[in-house]
């Protein structure tokens, strides 16, 4: 009896030591150095870290050490338009999109990234990722950088303002008509920019009402108008509007807002 129970002791022992080990544990990224120094800045209206000040044709550098504990596969970079406060391209410039993805092994590697801003680049804000991935699918998360970037050919922001609504609260019917004026004034000739008129509903849903884009007509100084019917489908409540406007490159200009209470 002793010895059928201690047989099927060690079985049970061969079985378990002969099951394969799962990896579970993620691969991790060390950033040494990244140039230029990232600093706090203000995108889209709020201030975050780790933000990277660009111009057209400037490089950035990132330093990085990838370690797994078992075996690395591979790492990728990530750039695209943040969309949240940056709009599309215009015909004279291109938006910078990058997927870069590159083959490691070994449990630890040390890479430089340097990076070339395009020399025609949209102005505006930029995300840049890195990821890496260890052999067992094992991912690390996102290590995310804003870059601020500049097109070098014009470097000056545009200057909006408004004159309609002369206040900044307004109230209006459904079925009214919401006229929105003012003037976008630029350094340089504003063709291939645009206006937008944009809005927030009362439970934070955002709407485009209506977008001006901008030929080779205008001049330096563009007086914009909106005539914007306010539709049936609008709650009672308050929306709050704003006018936000880019010059040829993608400079943005400081918004304008203000609110209209329906009713």
């Amino acid at each position: 009896m002793n010895f059928r129970f201690s047989w099927l002791i060690l079985c049970l022992t061969i079985v378990a030591c002969n099951e394969p080990t799962i990896d579970i544990t993620k691969p991790t990224i060390v950033v040494s150095s990244v140039s230029p120094n990232p600093i706090n800045g203000l995108v889209c209206g709020n201030m975050e870290d780790h933000v990277i000040y660009l111009q057209s044709t400037n490089s950035v550098v990132f330093d990085l050490v990838f370690s797994d504990d078992q075996a690395l596969s591979q790492y990728k970079i990530d750039i695209h338009n943040n969309f949240d406060c940056h709009g599309h391209r215009g015909p004279s410039t291109t938006d910078w999109n990058l997927q870069k993805i590159e083959m490691l092994d070994g449990v630890q590697q040390s890479i430089q990234e340097v990076l070339m801003v395009p020399d025609d680049v949209t102005a505006g804000a930029y995300h840049c990722s890195v990821q890496v991935l260890d052999e067992s699918g094992n991912q690390t998360p996102t290590t995310i950088y804003t870059l601020l970037i500049q097109n070098s050919s014009d470097t000056i922001l545009p200057t909006l303002n408004l004159t309609q609504p002369s206040t900044t609260s307004t109230t209006l019917n459904r079925g009214s008509v919401l006229t929105v004026q003012g003037n976008l004034m630029d350094n340089r000739n504003l063709e291939h920019g645009r206006i937008e008129l944009i809005y927030f509903t009362p439970s934070g849903n955002k709407s485009t009402a209506a977008t001006i884009s901008l030929d080779n007509s205008v001049s330096n100084n563009y007086a914009y108008t909106f005539n914007f019917t306010i539709p049936s489908s609008f709650v009672n409540g308050r929306y709050d509007f704003e006018v936000r406007a880019y010059d040829g490159v993608g400079n943005r200009a400081t918004s304008i807002d203000f609110e209209v209470n329906v009713q």
